[in-house]
């Protein structure tokens, strides 16, 4: 026996599947796969150097300086970079970064930049690329050393944070003044209270080595990083 829907059957399940499609996250990948053969015949030992020196240039308010006024702060002892080979792999998955990660708060003021979707994106890696590469860690000047480097290019990451502090008027209480029998002032009662925030730090930069026995130095900037909690990185299963 047939029995009829009622009207507005359907209609709940097309809902859900609305919100389902709607809350799927939008998945970037690199234009080319991961060789690891690539990166291992950059990797292999040469006679270069790459030195340099990282700092930032922020108040204790999180402002970056700048001109004449500019306050170069060298970073803390300790602070990890990363090298890596720029293999075609890696190429792609830091323009996603720049694309989908660094520039997300400048678009917001670029009504022609690529404009935030909303949705969480997904930037996945071949996680094979973080087995080919060299890490080095500042000393108490802030200063980083990588070395038997072949001639090539290479991509150099750091990140880091940075306590910045402003000022907020509180309020504690309040009284009433009786200057007037009548109406009496209400008065509200304020403290100054310092308060913080944990900034994130950035520092990328493709380098290139041209010779054997060359020396690259760099002055090597960290950078603000938006807040974009909406952007996650991802490793593809190896």
């Amino acid at each position: 026996m047939l029995v009829a829907a009622p009207a507005f059957a359907g209609r709940l399940l097309d809902n859900a599947d609305r919100q389902a499609e709607a809350a799927r996250p939008l998945e970037f990948r690199p234009a080319d796969a991961f060789d690891p053969q690539t990166a291992q015949r950059a990797m292999q030992a040469g006679t270069g150097r790459i030195r340099g020196v990282l700092f930032h240039q922020l108040n204790d308010s999180c402002r970056r300086t700048r001109g004449l006024l500019a306050i170069r702060k060298r970073a803390n002892a300790g602070i990890e970079l990363s090298l890596f080979p720029a293999t075609p792999h890696l190429v792609g998955y830091v323009d996603l970064l720049e694309a989908h990660r660094y520039k997300a708060t400048p678009a917001l003021r670029n009504p022609f930049a690529r404009q935030p979707s909303g949705k969480r994106e997904v930037l996945f890696y071949d996680a094979r690329m973080l087995d080919y590469g060299l890490s080095a860690k500042t000393d108490e000047f802030g200063r980083y050393e990588f070395n038997n480097l072949r001639p090539g290019r290479y991509w150099v990451n750091a990140d880091a944070s940075l306590r910045c502090y402003y000022n907020e008027r509180v309020q504690v209480g309040s009284s009433e003044v009786a200057d007037n029998p009548y109406a009496p002032t209400h008065v509200d009662h304020y403290v100054t209270e310092q308060r913080y925030w944990d900034q994130s730090l950035n520092y990328r930069l493709f380098v290139d080595v041209h010779a054997d026995g060359e020396v690259v130095e760099l002055d090597s900037e960290l950078m603000p990083v938006p807040d974009n909690a909406t952007v996650v990185l991802q490793a593809d299963a190896r």
